[in-house]
């Protein structure tokens, strides 16, 4: 397994690769994702959200996320690729990625868990970045319990254990970011009716 950070933080585990992949391979990457014709902006609630997504995963790999119904397109080659080197590092399977594009520092995401019933008990969430630093940010949900990291262009953090069923988080609005970000959130979705 990777590194693991954080060793204070009450039920959670987390690791973290600043260079997972070099700084010449993640722009090439990006560069790659920014020019995919797939991305689109939801609605939830009446609103767009604030982010484009891609979502990509094997055959079978639906989901429902805040009334958004998720259904993979096919794997791309870089991006199974990917997969697989991230495969190796952490040693699990993962069948599906969501692809977030944040346009600038006015694209977000709201604190939230990743505990669907389609993610299993304890999920394990790898979540690649590329393009714009931006700051994470992780707060306990039972707790006053606060941590934030950066994430670099290229690196790859894991969270793991019970983190998403004790902590929320989040990328928060950032104005002074005028450059694109996108994060690849490789998951493994199970059958909950199988």
């Amino acid at each position: 397994m990777m590194p693991k950070i954080a060793p204070e933080l009450p039920g959670a585990e987390i690791y973290y690769v600043e260079r997972f992949i070099d700084a010449e391979s993640a722009t090439r990457l990006l560069d790659l994702l920014l020019s995919r014709p797939e991305w689109s902006r939801r609605r939830f609630m009446g609103q767009l959200v604030p982010r484009s997504e891609i979502y990509m995963g094997d055959p079978g790999t639906n989901y429902t996320y805040s009334n958004r119904a998720y259904v993979p397109l096919p794997w791309i080659p870089e991006v199974d690729a990917l997969r697989q080197k991230v495969q190796h590092a952490t040693g699990k399977e993962f069948n599906s990625v969501l692809m977030n594009l944040y346009r600038d520092g006015n694209d977000s995401v709201a604190a939230h868990s990743d505990a669907e019933p389609e993610y299993g008990r304890n999920p394990v969430i790898a979540s690649l970045s590329l393009g714009a630093e931006r700051l994470f940010r992780m707060k306990q949900i039972n707790g006053n319990a606060r941590w934030e990291i950066t994430l670099r262009h290229g690196s790859l953090l894991v969270m793991a254990g019970e983190t998403q069923h004790n902590w929320r988080h989040e990328i928060p609005k950032d104005p002074t970011c005028n450059q694109p970000r996108i994060n690849l959130t490789f998951r493994r979705i199970i059958d909950v009716n199988g």
